[in-house]
């Protein structure tokens, strides 16, 4: 929000500075939206949000992808073990002897 608020201010200093009339309105309509937009965003102070560890939520989102990706290699892996091929391009399956 801070880059809007800086952009709006920046806009509004340019203004008086525009010479052509098409440009000043074209400017003037970004101005507004960017007035509307700032008018209409919560205030993320800190006294209004709940500031949440971001170590901690970190920690349980690299967990939860991790177990996920464990959970997708063991499936992957269940999926191909049982089944091999053998020199003469016969299909093995698990438990066969290889002799």
């Amino acid at each position: 929000m801070k880059l809007f608020c800086t952009i709006h201010d920046a806009l509004e200093a340019h203004l008086p500075h525009v010479a052509d009339e098409a440009d000043r309105q074209e400017a003037l309509t970004y101005l507004r939206g960017l007035k509307s937009l700032l008018a209409t965003v919560v205030d993320t102070e800190p006294s209004n949000v709940i500031q949440f560890e971001e170590r901690l939520v970190q920690r349980r989102i690299k967990t939860a992808i991790a177990q996920n990706h464990r959970r997708q290699l063991v499936a992957a892996r269940d999926c191909v073990q049982p089944y091999g091929v053998n020199e003469f391009g016969d299909i093995m399956y698990a438990g066969d002897d290889i002799d």
